[in-house]
């Protein structure tokens, strides 16, 4: 038992520093143009954050079990079975994101705008028509983009915030018996509320920082009875 938490612990570990390199490199590859390598890369990445968050959450079913708390249990099992849905749902998105993004012209979608611009003198005597339609036909695709980075905002919220919330309650449960439950729960719940507006995923960043801590003291405190033993 202690083991599992301390996993799911330094996987927690694993996940942010992984986040971070991860950020980094797809900044390397797409200023160097690398479209194939950083798609090859993000699916790599998922697989990894997949199966470390899998491994993270088993660490808070084992805290469940622990302490009787059916509540926590159900939901890290949901939040386990959520990580296998975000590796599917994302591994399509990523293939049409960034194909989308590697075949836009920019240069030719610049020069379409400028010969626009030159045969009617100037931006304000084109008629709105032709404007809407040659706008849609050069940025199509990446509205497309767009609306699929918006629903997909949706479904985290609806299928990650509001889950996240009822994890966040779970912790309170046991808020008297483990360590910095209270507060990492408070936290889960208000970055869960404030997921829509974006600011939760700041308070997520925090949240996930205080799981870890949580783990990790929960792993020791085991260890600690073990010893006494």
């Amino acid at each position: 038992m202690r083991k599992a938490i301390k996993t799911a612990a330094i996987c927690g570990i694993i996940i942010i520093a992984w986040g971070i390199f991860s950020f980094l490199s797809q900044i390397i590859f797409l200023g160097f143009g690398l479209h194939k390598a950083s798609i090859s890369f993000s699916i790599f990445t998922g697989i990894i954050l997949s199966v470390t968050s899998i491994l993270f959450y088993h660490g808070f079913f084992i805290m469940g079990r622990r302490y009787n708390a059916d509540f926590l249990k159900g939901v890290s099992v949901y939040l386990m079975f959520f990580c296998i849905l975000m590796l599917l749902v994302s591994i399509p998105l990523i293939f049409y994101a960034k194909n989308t993004y590697s075949s836009f012209d920019v240069k030719g979608a610049r020069e379409k705008l400028e010969k626009i611009n030159i045969t009617y003198g100037g931006w304000e005597n084109v008629p709105r028509e032709v404007m809407e339609t040659e706008f849609k036909n050069i940025f199509s695709p990446l509205l497309w983009v767009i609306g699929l980075m918006i629903i997909f905002y949706i479904f985290l919220f609806l299928f990650y915030g509001i889950p996240k919330i009822l994890f966040g309650a779970g912790l309170l449960k046991i808020g008297k018996k483990v360590e910095y439950a209270r507060i990492t729960g408070i936290l889960n719940i208000v970055a869960g509320a404030t997921m829509i507006i974006f600011i939760g995923y700041f308070i997520f960043l925090v949240a996930f920082i205080f799981e870890i801590v949580l783990l990790f003291a929960e792993a020791n405190k085991n260890k600690i009875k073990k010893n006494k033993k």
